[in-house]
């Protein structure tokens, strides 16, 4: 009963946050967050892990050149929902994931190039998501969607260098 009221809340302050800031924004990314946390708790993985993802594209695109505490976050939040589902392998990378962005942001300079190859990764596996979920929006829409992901992926690319 207070999960379900909790989920209505933070669903609620997702489209409130969406309707001020727009869907790219990380305390978009929070609401979605807190949701996957509520659903996990429930036992609904499925549904948690797309909403963890959606935090973690958020997050991936708004921080796209630089290792941040909110990524390190998203890659320990899903660590924690396969842990609870016995996923083992899949939450030992992603716990190292977040903590090498942790590490990362105690050694400024240090591993940016394994960061960017790793949001990039980020990026492109989860840009297949949010394509395959905006199916559903208004052409528009999809087009708007379409291109702020192919600039994100275009920029870390470009960050990459050779």
């Amino acid at each position: 009963e207070r999960l379900a009221e909790a989920k209505g809340m933070h669903r609620r302050a997702l489209a409130v946050r969406m309707g001020a800031f727009g869907p790219w924004h990380p305390e978009v990314a929070r609401s979605h967050d807190f949701i996957g946390v509520v659903l996990r708790q429930q036992g609904k993985y499925g549904l948690a892990e797309r909403e963890h993802r959606r935090a973690l594209l958020i997050r991936a695109i708004v921080y796209r050149d630089k290792p941040h505490r909110e990524v390190a976050r998203s890659h320990s939040n899903l660590a924690e929902m396969w842990r609870q589902q016995g996923a083992i392998d899949k939450a030992a990378r992603a716990e190292h994931r977040s903590n090498e962005l942790l590490e990362t942001l105690k050694q400024p300079g240090k591993a940016i190039r394994p960061f960017l190859h790793s949001q990039t990764r980020i990026l492109q596996t989860a840009s297949q998501d949010a394509v395959a979920a905006s199916a559903k929006a208004s052409g528009g829409a999809r087009q708007g969607l379409a291109l702020q992901l192919l600039r994100s992926c275009g920029a870390c690319l470009e960050g990459l260098g050779s």
